[in-house]
């Protein structure tokens, strides 16, 4: 800083105008909010380094606006000189904590923090203080940036203009010490003068990523015209100075969402190496019966010693969780699909997140078709695009290249009544409408439903399947786009035990919908055993060697 502050002498170095200046504009979604100082804990790693600037080079020797910036990771873009401070200096530096020449605060968290000027009586004279990030931001992706101010003792002035700034690369150096012609992305809202000497305040925002951000910067950004302080403020400088401490960055998690009404089938294919069943968990009321599939051709996901190869998909991280990995006709039968997926001539939607190895090969997402009487649907990618296939009649949406390597959220929708019922979606955008076939046309049959497999679609190359749903009804543009959105915080899953579906008793078999065996005995709606009402039945028999067998799992 050029102000300096000691036992009340001050001196003031006037800034030099720059002539000229290159404006440069970010634009960035933001949401800002600020509040009083509280505490707070971070689910996701935070990108800024040394964020409440406990590490040093060397512990500050003072005076304030003379020592070098000490704290490790953190530079000075301008010609203006911030100040470090930390309580390994001595009491005499100035540059102490809790106490030092522009006041005393106990640091938000450990033994240091930083301090600069933002708005003196010199013309336009700025203090910023700079970070580069752990890591770029990625493109799409909401970020949280947090960081706490205090308002130093010595003010008698404070303002309402502090801001960060996400920039590609560093904003400097910039010699001389005058505001940077940038737009903060986060900005405490005006008029919010930050007048609080006692503790700290918190001002955060919620930024979405342009791509490719790796550098932060904190200060002033605007010029003396737009920032008018309020003054009166006691202390001993006619000027706002402000502590900062806890800086961060961090990704926002979105939370997982509902799912939408009319779930049927819900199979998130997180299956583990040696799984020989691949779960349906759609929950009450559109489901009642766990759909299970096998893994083929083997019964088993992935390679195990006794099938080194023809086993069944590979399990691999998926969007949400983990997916499976389909190749070389490797797929998952749903042998005797439930009256759960008796569609009929009804509305239905499909969606899942599918991601290719190599280049976009042919393949089928979901078949229930039967080629003997033409009935049934297919839904599937091939070298164009989506297609959708509703008892031979196709539609194609709009042309669409999945690269290698990525993740793509796609989606059908089927509105019988709609002229143009027939939507696909991409990444949550729509991606072709269609009229729907006339007359209405049942997709019922008595076929197994095919996972990654199809009886009439070529099926060809190595691509990977995640979190595959089937719903009895249309599912909204809006639900479809939230779907998208959540990203890897998917849908949100049933919590706790079982509460509907059917409990199956078997002979010499064991709690799993594939392994166990024998002959089939009673049922018992699972809600009345979880109410008590039927757990007298399934106790007797289970102990006179009846295996319960949960149709329906959580």
């Amino acid at each position: 800083m050029t102000i300096k502050a000691n036992s009340g002498r001050i001196q003031l170095k006037p800034p030099v105008r720059l002539a000229a200046l290159v404006l440069m504009f970010a634009t960035g979604a933001l949401l800002m909010m600020v509040g009083p100082s509280s505490s707070t804990s971070a689910q996701a790693q935070n990108l800024v380094p040394n964020p409440s600037f406990e590490l040093y080079t060397a512990c500050p020797i003072g005076p304030v606006g003379i020592d070098l910036f000490r704290a490790a990771s953190w530079t000075l873009p301008t010609g203006g000189s911030s100040d470090y401070y930390h309580s390994c200096a001595t009491p005499a530096s100035g540059v102490s904590t809790p106490t030092n020449d522009f006041g005393s605060q106990t640091p938000r968290t450990g033994a240091a923090y930083a301090g600069f000027i933002l708005r003196p009586s010199t013309p336009n004279y700025r203090e910023y203080i700079e970070a580069p990030l752990t890591a770029p931001l990625v493109a799409g992706m909401a970020y949280q940036v947090s960081f706490y101010v205090s308002l130093s003792d010595g003010s008698r002035w404070a303002i309402d203009r502090l801001g960060a700034y996400l920039s590609v690369g560093s904003v400097g150096p910039v010699n001389l010490p005058l505001p940077l012609p940038f737009v903060p992305q986060i900005v405490n809202p005006t008029s919010n003068y930050i007048t609080n000497k006692t503790g700290w305040t918190l001002i955060s925002g919620t930024y979405l990523a342009l791509g490719g951000e790796d550098h932060l910067v904190i200060g002033n950004f605007a010029d003396d015209s737009s920032t008018t302080p309020v003054t009166g403020l006691g202390g001993f400088y006619n000027g706002s100075y402000y502590y900062v401490d806890d800086v961060s960055v961090v990704t926002l998690v979105p939370p997982c969402v509902t799912p939408p009404s009319g779930m049927v089938a819900w199979w998130p294919l997180d299956e583990t190496a040696g799984a020989t069943a691949v779960n349906d968990i759609a929950p009450l009321p559109a489901s009642t019966v766990n759909d299970f599939g096998t893994p083929l051709p083997d019964g088993k996901v992935g390679y195990t010693n006794t099938s080194p190869v023809n086993h069944g998909p590979d399990p691999v991280a998926g969007v949400v969780n983990g997916a499976l990995w389909f190749f070389n006709g490797t797929h998952v039968e749903v042998t005797t699909p439930s009256t759960d997926l008796t569609l009929g001539r009804g509305d239905f939607s499909i969606d899942a997140w599918v991601k290719v190895t190599a280049h976009q090969p042919d393949f089928a997402i979901v078949d229930k078709f039967d080629p003997s009487n033409n009935t049934g649907f297919v839904f599937g990618l091939n070298f164009s695009g989506l297609y959708l296939d509703i008892s031979g009649t196709q539609f194609y949406s709009d042309p669409f290249f999945l690269g290698p390597g990525s993740w793509a959220h796609v989606a059908v929708t089927v509105d019988r009544n709609d002229p143009a019922g027939v939507i696909f979606y991409i990444n949550g955008a729509q991606a072709g409408t269609f009229a729907p076939p006339h007359p209405l046309v049942t997709v019922d049959n008595n076929r197994s439903l095919l996972i990654a497999n199809s009886r009439v679609y070529p099926t060809m190359g190595d691509f990977q399947i995640d979190e595959l749903e089937i719903f009895k009804g249309v599912v909204s543009p809006g639900n479809i786009a939230a779907i998208y959105n959540a990203g890897s915080a998917g849908k949100c899953k049933p919590v706790g035990g079982a509460v509907g579906g059917i409990v199956e008793l078997v002979a010499g078999g064991s709690d799993s919908p594939a392994s166990a065996a024998g002959a089939s005995g009673p049922s018992f709606p699972y809600a009345a055993v979880a109410a008590g009402g039927a757990a007298a039945a399934v106790v007797t028999l289970a102990l006179s060697g009846w295996y319960v067998r949960r149709r329906w799992l959580r």
